[in-house]
């Protein structure tokens, strides 16, 4: 990547999973709490729906989960695969909650959470939301307290990530 908002090697230093968590890890039962993140793109970007883990008073925060739709050719991500992925995630790691941008996910997320009961909070992408999630996603690397596994689309798109300073404080976009 040529970003230049993470150092190479506390990306690199992230890296310490296996794979995906597993529902059947003990994790699960052993005091982690899981939150999930949907960003919705249909026609030029990806839709992904991140999960991620925390384990009360021990400052570690543990991706367990990264899934990502691609634009059909000339078509639009699949947002029923989306749905059902966010319920799957929902009852397999009993999510607290799901943070989404209202902009695309407006609607699904009114249906999820009539569906399934899951609690689904709006982040706009908006001045000081947008420099909190540079500033934390910025922080848990440098710090070294995020634990994740070998997904390489993932790694490239952090590896991409560039901080553009706004009058509201920082962005992070990908080059």
């Amino acid at each position: 990547g040529s970003g230049d908002a993470l150092d190479e090697a506390d990306i690199l230093a992230a890296v310490t999973q296996t794979g995906p968590l597993s529902v059947r890890d003990p994790y699960i039962l052993n005091g982690w709490s899981f939150i999930a993140g949907l960003d919705v793109g249909i026609k030029h970007d990806h839709s992904a729906l991140v999960i991620l883990g925390t384990q009360h008073g021990s400052g570690r925060i543990r991706v367990a989960s990264v899934q990502s739709w691609k634009p059909s050719r000339g078509g639009q991500v699949d947002l029923s695969a989306v749905e059902s992925a966010i319920m799957e995630a929902h009852r397999s790691y009993r999510l607290l909650k799901m943070l989404y941008d209202p902009h695309q996910a407006q609607h699904m997320a009114q249906r999820v959470r009539r569906i399934c009961g899951l609690t689904c909070e709006e982040m706009n992408f908006v001045g000081a939301n947008l420099d909190r999630m540079a500033t934390v996603l910025m922080e848990v690397f440098r710090s070294r307290t995020i634990d994740m596994y070998e997904h390489p689309q993932l790694i490239r798109d952090l590896q991409r990530l560039v901080i553009e300073e706004k009058p509201y404080g920082q962005r992070l976009t990908a080059v």
